[in-house]
Order: structure tokens, then C-alpha cells, then sequence
């Protein structure tokens, strides 16, 4: 009876173990998913020769490290956020894939 005891006292003790690191690892992975870019896009009905990844692409071109927003509004993208120097970063790309504010 003893043995079979410890036995258990050993599983639910495994069990408070394994909860307790449940309740610290699931905060953790919030806040890191929370993290991730926002992407807000705004479109109006009209087309753009480029797409929204390759404006991203030309965006990282010009430095962008971090993307927090992309709109498309009268023949123009707006990409906002973080350069690779932590600054904020807002880049302008025409429809046609030209940047209508360099960073260089």
C-alpha cells in the first residue's frame, strides 16, 4: 500500500510540475506571437502593377526591418516601419514599383 502511494504522490507532483511550466510557457509564447507585424492593408478598387509582397520586397530594399503597416491609396503604397536602426520608417512606392522617397 505504501509503494503504491508514493507512486502517486510521485505522478501528481510530475503533474503540478508539468502545469507550472504550462502556466509560465503560455504567457511566454503570447507575448512573443504579439510581437509579430501587424499588417493593416488598405486597398481602394483600382490596380497596382506590382504586388503587395514585391512593395515589402522594395520596402527591405530601402531598409525596412520590420513592417507595422501597408496601405495602397491613389496609385501609391504606404509601407511604415522599423529600419534596421530601430527608426521609424515610412517609404512611399508608386504603382508601377518606383520609390517615390528613397531612404539613400
Amino acid at each position: 500500500m505504501d509503494d503504491l502511494m508514493k507512486e502517486e504522490a510521485g505522478m501528481i507532483r510530475i503533474a503540478i510540475a508539468t502545469l507550472a511550466i504550462m502556466m509560465i510557457a503560455v504567457p511566454v509564447a503570447a507575448t512573443v506571437a504579439s510581437d509579430a507585424p501587424t499588417r493593416h492593408v488598405t486597398h481602394t478598387r483600382e490596380r497596382s502593377a506590382v504586388s503587395q509582397d514585391e512593395v515589402v520586397a522594395l520596402a527591405k530594399d530601402q531598409g525596412l526591418r520590420k513592417l507595422s503597416d501597408i496601405a495602397y491609396q491613389n496609385g501609391v503604397w504606404s509601407v511604415e516601419g522599423v529600419a534596421k536602426d530601430g527608426s521609424p520608417l515610412e517609404i512611399n512606392i508608386s504603382s508601377a514599383g518606383e520609390i517615390l522617397n528613397p531612404t539613400s
